[in-house]
């Protein structure tokens, strides 16, 4: 199997869309699944009503046991796109075209470009990556995160260059936004 030179240069937009559009399908039709969902969705509006970004409060109680990054993008959803499920959602259809994108570079780095496709057909069709996309939680940000982490330390491995260094410390200093003190947890491997 062979790619088209002409294809190639368009591979990376449609593997950012191949991962975003699937999640992108319905995400507004259904209601917020679960009780952390409906947290998170909340507390989100809440902050847009009040103008009060730096104190996450549900039910008038201050919660500070997330990271601030997964309330912020929510609320800019739904700033963006109204209050609904849709614009509660919309960014983690972002965060899937991010790493499906992610993966097929470190697949493209590792084992070209042919391996690199089937790699994100595998992940974009796979019902984990489907579900675990369409919930708002702080584990599809920190997959993002963690895939951009992973593709910046491989590039910067492969070919050295301050402008990885830096990019992999800027990622990493946003990635604790979203997910806390977790992110660090692949470093230690």
């Amino acid at each position: 199997m062979t790619i088209n030179k002409k294809l190639q240069n368009y591979l990376p937009l449609i593997i950012f869309l191949a991962g975003m559009f699937p999640i992108l399908f319905n995400i507004g039709t259904m209601g917020l699944l679960e009780p952390t969902e409906a947290f998170f969705a909340s507390v989100a509006r809440y902050m847009i009503d009040t103008n009060n970004i730096s104190t996450p409060i549900f039910n008038g109680i201050k919660h500070f046991e997330y990271a601030p990054g997964i309330y912020w993008i929510t609320s800019i959803g739904i700033k963006f796109f109204g209050n609904s499920e849709f614009g509660a959602r919309f960014f983690l259809s972002v965060a899937a075209g991010i790493t499906a994108l992610c993966i097929f570079f470190i697949a493209k780095l590792f084992f070209g470009i042919q391996c690199a496709v089937i790699s994100c057909l595998l992940l974009c069709t796979s019902a984990i990556f489907q579900i675990s996309f369409r919930i708002i939680s702080p584990a599809a940000y920190c997959t993002a995160f963690e895939s951009f982490l992973c593709l910046t330390f491989f590039y910067s491995l492969n070919k050295p260059s301050n402008i990885l260094r830096v990019t992999f410390w800027i990622i990493l200093s946003f990635s604790f936004l979203f997910c806390g003190t977790n992110v660090l947890l692949p470093l230690a491997a």
